[in-house]
């Protein structure tokens, strides 16, 4: 974590010596600003960073549970502990479906279309004779 802070620092003192040469003039305030935001992507990106992330990737271990979120590091992580994991922006339509389907079997139940499980085994028993 502190080498890839580390590497955008590097980053932004190599533009700083590369844009003295040109002019002679560095706007320093621009470019701090860019070594923080950059310094903070480097620094999120794909680790869990705080306390709530690592008690969620633990709660759904201990529960044997599945993970939705849209945060990088804890992709990373549920995937490392062997968690079933979600990306956030494909859980609504998977939720949809899901809903759609069980309103399909719901349908077909009320309709009396579907067979039980001994209905289907009695029909094969008969095919068999």
């Amino acid at each position: 974590r502190i080498d890839k802070g580390l590497r955008v620092a590097e980053k932004a003192v190599r533009k700083v010596e590369e844009l003295s040469h040109g002019n002679g003039e560095v706007r320093a305030d621009s470019l701090i600003t860019e070594l923080r935001d950059n310094y903070r992507a480097a620094l999120r990106k794909g680790i869990v960073d705080s306390k709530e992330d690592l008690d969620i990737l633990v709660l759904a271990k201990e529960l044997d549970a599945g993970v939705v979120t849209a945060d990088e590091g804890i992709i990373n992580w549920a995937e490392k502990f062997g968690l079933r994991c979600v990306r956030a922006e494909n859980f609504p339509p998977l939720i949809e479906e899901y809903l759609n389907k069980l309103e399909e079997i719901e349908d077909e139940e009320i309709t009396g279309q579907t067979k039980s499980r001994t209905d289907m085994e009695d029909e094969e028993q008969e095919q068999g004779k």
